[in-house]
């Protein structure tokens, strides 16, 4: 299975009035935020991450918009609730989200590399997990990585955290083998599902407001 990935930054001092603009008119400004001042950062990537998903549900199954209903299930995991074939999954970080469109269940996390306390690792992760980190040369990556292979399964399993993370081991065979890591600069991103090929699209955020407004709207 060929599983698309879209990563895209946001620039944190040029978020234009469109992203509201195109949000309001496919009803994705939540709570009737829809201006620019009224939203955080979490909530304009999480947008920004809708609107791409929307676009490429749009061209691939050759359906408008307003026709692709996305809903939660009750651990907030989205999907598309009336093309049973479409799957996907979102994640933010910093100023980035990327975005994962297969064919069948996916899951996907994304986080920047940085300095990391160990005993949050002891707290959350298995001892096999820990031991992995400790004995890695680049302590950091490899924190980062272990992260977002949890986050990433939890995604795709559907159960988000309302499984303990410290439950499972993501080092085990049968769960790895289900997992591709890839790093874009300082970021890490992992993808759990049925995975033959990863194909990796850096998208500009002007040219992701450009096509929502021609495609969306």
């Amino acid at each position: 299975m060929s599983v698309e990935l879209y990563f895209c930054e946001v620039p944190t001092n040029s978020y234009a009035n469109e992203l509201c603009s195109v949000a309001s008119g496919i009803n994705l400004a939540k709570e009737n935020c829809l201006s620019v001042s009224d939203l955080n950062l979490n909530q304009k990537l999480s947008i920004c991450a809708e609107m791409l998903t929307r676009l490429k549900i749009a061209e691939k199954f050759q359906v408008p918009n307003y026709n692709i209903d996305i809903r939660r299930n009750k651990y907030g995991k989205p999907y598309v609730n009336n093309i049973p074939e479409s799957f996907f999954n979102i994640s933010h970080t910093e100023n980035v989200f990327c975005v994962a469109i297969s064919d069948s269940e996916i899951g996907v996390d994304i986080e920047k590399i940085k300095p990391q306390n160990i005993n949050i690792a002891k707290r959350f992760f298995d001892k096999f997990e820990i031991d992995y980190i400790l004995s890695n040369d680049n302590q950091d990556r490899a924190f980062g990585e272990i992260w977002t292979k949890k986050e990433a399964y939890i995604k795709c399993t559907g159960e988000g955290l309302s499984r303990v993370l410290s439950s499972f081991c993501v080092l085990a065979k049968e769960i790895d083998l289900k997992i591709r890591t890839i790093s874009i600069g300082d970021y890490i991103i992992s993808i759990y599902g049925e995975i033959d090929k990863v194909n990796v699209i850096n998208l500009e955020y002007a040219e992701l407001i450009e096509k929502c407004i021609k495609d969306l709207l």
